[in-house]
């Protein structure tokens, strides 16, 4: 199975798994199943072709003593049927009728395919993977076995490339995203102090509105001037999620295509998001605590709002802005 940018994906209905959405509230970081009808399957190997098995059961099988990683979760399958998939291919259809299932990944050579991280066109896999399905009711998911130090160790192997530090070990759930569109970005990020962290999620949420063209609606306008004076941002966007409420004042739907690597499709994908949704979950993201979370968060939904085609240089003016964050 082809894998690009160390994932791949099980999909049925409509469902698209989302990095962020995919592992939220779960115990393990290989497999994201907290969308309905998904699963986020991640690999050691970030670009190449990986070995994989696909097992349909009618009874939960036994666990093999060959695989050194395996997590379970549960699984909707949707009428219309469901299909493996890469992040530029459509993949196979697998034979999974519609209802509810266990799944069991399982996993051996991660760390080998995370050293290889490219494997050339017709070379051998280093890495292999076993998907298991069988008729059970919906449960929590659960790890099953870990042979690194610990799951969550080769977890943030995975996903970092290195062991990060406690700030970013303890922000991890919010990284998800923006790690695929610039890891070593939230790298340097987790390596700065708090008041610098602020300033840049302050920057990035006023290039955000700007870019959304909303800096001078009079929903926003008070956030704004706050933002520049480097005071506490006004109500609603000093509550969690108060940039909802605001959207009601905002009619304005501006569609901004997804960006790469978020979704599979590759350069097919085809989906949208709303930049004005962008550009105030950004002043959202400000108040958030801790900093680091308050940055990664903002710079995130700063890029998003720039769409497809100038995230990069967006991307670009954070890291001549604060080059503390330059490479």
């Amino acid at each position: 199975m082809r894998v690009d940018y160390a994932q791949m994906y099980v999909l049925s209905g409509d469902a698209e798994p989302d990095i962020k959405q995919a592992f939220a509230g779960q115990a393990n970081g290989l497999c994201g199943a907290a969308v309905p009808g998904a699963l986020f399957l991640m690999t050691g190997l970030r670009f190449g072709e990986v070995g994989l098995d696909v097992e349909v059961h009618a009874t939960e099988p036994p666990l093999g003593e060959e695989w050194e990683e395996a997590v379970e979760v549960s699984f909707a399958a949707q009428p219309g049927g469901v299909r493996l998939a890469g992040w530029e291919s459509d993949g196979y259809e697998l034979p999974v009728p519609p209802g509810d299932y266990r799944v069991r990944y399982c996993a051996r050579g991660i760390d080998e395919g995370r050293d290889v991280d490219q494997l050339d066109e017709g070379a051998d896999p280093v890495d292999f993977y076993l998907l298991q399905f069988w008729p059970a009711p919906p449960s929590p998911d659960r790890i099953l076995r870990q042979t690194s130090d610990t799951e969550d160790e080769q977890y943030f192997l995975n996903k970092y490339g290195r062991t990060p530090n406690a700030r970013l070990r303890a922000a991890d759930g919010c990284t998800a995203g923006m790690v695929l569109l610039d890891r070593d970005l939230v790298i340097a990020l987790s390596e700065l102090d708090d008041d610098t962290l602020r300033d840049i999620a302050r920057w990035a949420a006023l290039r955000a509105v700007t870019q959304a063209g909303l800096a001078e609606h009079p929903t926003v306008a008070p956030a704004v001037a706050a933002l520049r004076a480097g005071e506490p941002l006004p109500a609603p966007f000093d509550e969690e999620h108060g940039w909802m409420s605001a959207i009601e004042n905002v009619p304005t739907r501006t569609p901004v295509p997804h960006l790469p690597p978020f979704q599979p499709g590759g350069d097919e994908d085809t989906g949208e998001w709303i930049v004005e949704f962008y550009g105030l979950s950004a002043l959202n993201d400000v108040s958030s605590a801790p900093p680091l979370v308050a940055a990664v968060a903002a710079v995130e939904s700063a890029a998003v709002a720039h769409g497809r085609d100038h995230y990069l240089a967006f991307l670009g003016d954070l890291r001549v802005t604060f080059p503390a964050v330059a490479p």
